[in-house]
């Protein structure tokens, strides 16, 4: 038949046997044998032969799905799934993303989830950034879906400089709206921070500050600088409002580390901790219990209070 073309299609061998004895009982060839089992799969009285043919393309089709279409696809969907989980983020579908993203039609965006048609790497590096996840992981497999960075907070030497690096946005943004402050509720009490974009879009930070009572000496620079960084949030009509501290557990903490699930998804499991508004205040610790946050934590406060009056040279870096 004109127009029709070749399909390589796997089979198993005792399945190649049978349909070799069918053909040759019929008197077909075995192409004609496999053309005829095909069409007549989808028969009904109903049927067209048009109808029919597109059935069969279709089953070829799915058959020639690449292992890449199928990986993309499943990328898309977790990334929509991820966005879906997080506060603010209204009820999203292929379509309303083919929408907010100006296409005139859904079909091209619904097959995109569907995995019948491969985005461009363009259109992939669009969905990341309406998606809130990495543009790599999206297109390649490649780092995470949500990577983190490492900032090594003793490279700042001043109050300032730490206020000014967590209200300082991302390259493609043009403010961060909200920044999270996590304690890990472990012994070594590692500090996280968030930086909120967007509804849909925050940046977490791995850092070598350790608010912990048993932290060592080459520590204590970084905590006393940090706690100041945070007594000068508090005290400032402009960031005050857009800064929140919290207290994650152990595991919630590894699974921002990973970097696998939103993170403002995960914000939303947890309730707001306000350590950062009295660590720094002598006359709020001094009233409060021991472990009244974590374990050591009034220790803590005063070993920073301690650290601070040590060093008076610290008083002197608040902006």
């Amino acid at each position: 038949m004109a127009g029709d073309i070749q399909v390589n299609l796997r089979i198993p061998p005792d399945l190649k046997q049978k349909l070799l004895e069918q053909a040759q009982f019929h008197g077909r060839s075995l192409n004609l044998e496999m053309n005829y089992r095909l069409v007549n799969s989808f028969s009904t009285p109903n049927d067209s032969y048009a109808d029919i043919m597109q059935k069969l393309d279709e089953i070829v089709a799915r058959h020639h799905k690449t292992k890449r279409l199928g990986a993309v696809q499943e990328r898309l969907n977790t990334a929509l799934f991820e966005l879906g989980k997080v506060p603010m983020v209204r009820q999203l579908s292929p379509a309303r993303i083919a929408y907010d993203l100006g296409y005139e039609r859904a079909d091209e965006v619904v097959r995109w989830f569907d995995g019948d048609l491969e985005p461009t790497f363009a259109q992939l590096k669009q969905l990341a950034g309406y998606l809130g996840c990495d543009a790599e992981w999206l297109m390649f497999d490649e780092k995470q879906p949500y990577p983190i960075k490492n900032q090594d907070m003793s490279r700042f030497d001043t109050v300032q400089s730490i206020v000014e690096f967590c209200f300082e946005p991302e390259v493609g943004f043009d403010e961060v709206q909200k920044v999270f402050f996590i304690r890990n509720d472990s012994t070594a009490g590692d500090v996280l921070i968030i930086k909120q974009f967007s509804h849909k879009h925050a940046q977490v930070y791995t850092t070598n500050i350790h608010l912990s009572h048993v932290v060592g000496a080459t520590g204590a620079r970084i905590q006393a600088l940090f706690v100041l960084a945070l007594r000068a949030i508090c005290k400032s009509s402009e960031y005050k409002y857009r800064a929140m501290s919290y207290v994650f557990d152990i595991e919630i903490c590894e699974q921002l580390k990973q970097g696998m699930e939103h993170p403002l998804k995960l914000m939303a499991r947890t309730t707001f901790i306000p350590w950062m508004d009295d660590i720094w205040d002598q006359g709020m610790y001094e009233g409060q219990s021991a472990d009244y946050y974590w374990q050591g934590y009034k220790d803590l406060c005063f070993r920073v209070q301690a650290y601070v009056n040590e060093n008076p040279k610290l008083r002197d870096m608040y902006p």
